[in-house]
């Protein structure tokens, strides 16, 4: 009969240059990987918001088509409030905007004769979302879906800050347009302004 031999193994486990060569390894690759992988998440931030404030627009045109009433769309100072209303500063965006049936005429000012349809969230992140003066406080549908503004487009500028600098980036924008009839059409990559949109 043949017996089983077990060498004894005195090893077991990992010696400390190993250990340390697998550490550099690890930290050579998340040097290259993490500002990648920041960059992504950032875009990512701004895509959201932009097709957030769009399907909100393009929502509110299909809501003043299908029942035949005014809808408003405003920038609200805090959306997620338990009772939102229209406000905040002058042409941002960045704290959410409401949607609601304007039953009394009064477009901008949601009160409790109107109807909530729908409450846009603020952007996540370092997302920056200003408007022109032609959709400052709020943008108002006919019941055909167009605008009722004069012939100029309601632009909203859609940006953020990629290198941590405190300026928003314009080269990695996106710009929303509403043209009078209503439409709102999307541009993505270098847009002419984050502050000022036109």
């Amino acid at each position: 009969m043949k017996s089983l031999h077990i060498l004894p193994h005195s090893n077991k486990g990992f010696s400390l240059q190993e250990l340390m060569l697998a550490l550099a390894i690890f930290f050579i690759l998340a040097a290259f990987g993490v500002p990648g992988y920041v960059g992504y998440v950032r875009n990512g931030e701004l895509s959201n918001s932009t097709t957030s404030l769009f399907s909100d627009l393009y929502y509110a045109r299909s809501e003043a088509i299908k029942r035949k009433e005014k809808v408003t769309l405003c920038r609200s100072a805090d959306a997620m409030a338990a009772n939102p209303v229209c406000g905040g500063a002058n042409n941002t965006w960045s704290d959410g905007w409401i949607v609601f049936v304007d039953v009394d005429g009064n477009a901008n000012d949601y009160d409790a004769n109107d109807i909530l349809l729908k409450v846009g969230a603020p952007p996540t992140g370092n997302v920056e979302i200003v408007s022109n003066g032609n959709a400052d406080q709020y943008i108002e549908y006919n019941t055909d879906g167009s605008l009722n503004i004069n012939l100029a487009p309601s632009v909203y500028a859609v940006c953020a800050d990629f290198d941590h600098d405190g300026n928003y980036d314009e080269a990695r924008g996106r710009e929303i347009r509403v043209n009078p009839i209503g439409r709102p059409v999307i541009t993505v990559g270098a847009i002419p302004s984050c502050d000022n949109p036109v």
